[in-house]
Parts: structure tokens; C-alpha cells; sequence
């Protein structure tokens, strides 16, 4: 197997189909605690440009009412960076908490 490079990269050279790959974004809905609105946060998510013709990020966000993972709305990706292949499906890893989210589900 080849080893995956996993630098962050500029945003513009992101995937478009579907790969999940860890974010850099600003602001947004549903940031993790004690992130304020113009700060740099690191997340995950998906663009699916390549498959349905609408180039839009989907991001993993954390809703602390009901501690589990939400889509994050409105967040600006700055940059990107790919990620080991997960063992199963969608399952990836939130580096900022340390949480795991399916990200068919946060939805």
C-alpha cells in the first residue's frame, strides 16, 4: 500500500468526490467549545462536487446540548489535508475532540 501524504494542502486542491478529509475551516455553526467565530478549527468533511454537480462542503460540527456530531453550517474551509484510510465506511476521526462521527449520519 502507498503511504497516504497527509500535509495540509490549500483548499482549492481538495477532492471534490466524496473522499473525506480533514478540514481547516473558519466559523460556522455548531464549532466545538471555546472556538470563537473567526477562529481556525480543524474538523472533517466531504464535497461531492464530482458525484452530484453541486460543490458544496459538508462538515462535522459538535453540538455540546446534545453531545454528539451535527453538520456545521456556514464554516469556510482554508485548507485540507487527507487522512490514513478509516477501517470501515465513513467512520472518520475529529481531531479537535477526539470524537468519532459517521458522517451519513450528521446529516
Amino acid at each position: 500500500m502507498t503511504p497516504v501524504d497527509t500535509r495540509p494542502r490549500q483548499i482549492e486542491a481538495a477532492p471534490r468526490d466524496g473522499t473525506i478529509v480533514r478540514l481547516w475551516v473558519r466559523g460556522g455553526s455548531n464549532r466545538p467549545d471555546g472556538v470563537d467565530e473567526g477562529a481556525i478549527w480543524e474538523t472533517v468533511g466531504r464535497n461531492n462536487f464530482d458525484l452530484y454537480g453541486h460543490d458544496q462542503w459538508r462538515i462535522v460540527g459538535w453540538n455540546p446540548a446534545h453531545d454528539g456530531p451535527v453538520e456545521c453550517e456556514g464554516a469556510t474551509p482554508v485548507a485540507f489535508a487527507l487522512m490514513e484510510p478509516a477501517d470501515s465506511g465513513n467512520i472518520a476521526y475529529i481531531a479537535a475532540g477526539g470524537l468519532v462521527a459517521d458522517l451519513d449520519g450528521a446529516a
